[in-house]
């Protein structure tokens, strides 16, 4: 259960920091985050990819930062799952 609730958790921190973003996204009447880019999110990003991306920012951060940010002390496993969610 607690692997599940960071998971979704992490959904919710790549919202929050996308409302940062300058053209904002889109949210419903009451102005929530929208159900329907909600689900988008969930598509473009696997679970283990928003574990990672929920760290970053708006603007370019090195391996290094973003491995600080993860709390993993090895940057280079922080550079194979980059690089795996490129490929």
């Amino acid at each position: 259960m607690g692997i599940v609730a960071n998971k979704i958790n992490a959904y919710n921190v790549i919202l929050e920091k996308m409302r940062e973003y300058p053209n904002d996204i889109p949210l419903d009447d009451d102005g929530n985050i929208s159900s329907a880019f909600r689900e988008y999110i969930k598509l473009m990003f696997t679970p283990e990819e928003a574990e990672i991306v929920q760290h970053l920012d708006i603007k370019p951060l090195t391996v290094n930062v973003i491995a600080k940010r993860i709390g993993n002390g090895t940057i280079i496993s922080c550079e194979s799952k980059c690089s795996e969610s490129l490929s």
